[in-house]
């Protein structure tokens, strides 16, 4: 089982003290410090598994297209949900954000 320990960025301005707090000692005791850590590791096992078979099947090249098809995919995700945060206090975009998950 893996410790993850969110960053203090990710946490509302209330309690960003307590996850700093929580981060520095998670760092001290050489915790592994990635939020969704489990994840993380069960894609990557998941790659791991498929990837001579993938290989096999598409060849490299064509698996390579694929993987930067996902790549290019996360991209526009990401420009199309992440908010502008230039000249922006982070009350700002916390309120903002709070206000277009109620939406």
């Amino acid at each position: 089982m893996t410790t993850a320990t969110p960053p203090p960025q990710v946490a509302d301005l209330g309690h960003r003290g307590a996850v700093l707090g929580a981060s520095a000692i998670a760092a001290l005791g050489g915790l592994l410090f990635a939020p969704n850590a489990e994840v993380l590791m069960g894609l990557d096992f998941l790659i791991s598994i498929s990837v001579l078979t993938l290989i096999n099947a598409l060849t490299a090249t064509g698996l390579f297209w694929i993987y930067g098809a996902f790549g290019i995919l996360f991209l526009v995700c990401l420009h199309r949900n992440l908010p502008e945060t230039k000249n922006r206090t982070l009350e700002d975009i916390e309120s903002s954000l709070r206000a277009r998950s109620k939406a």
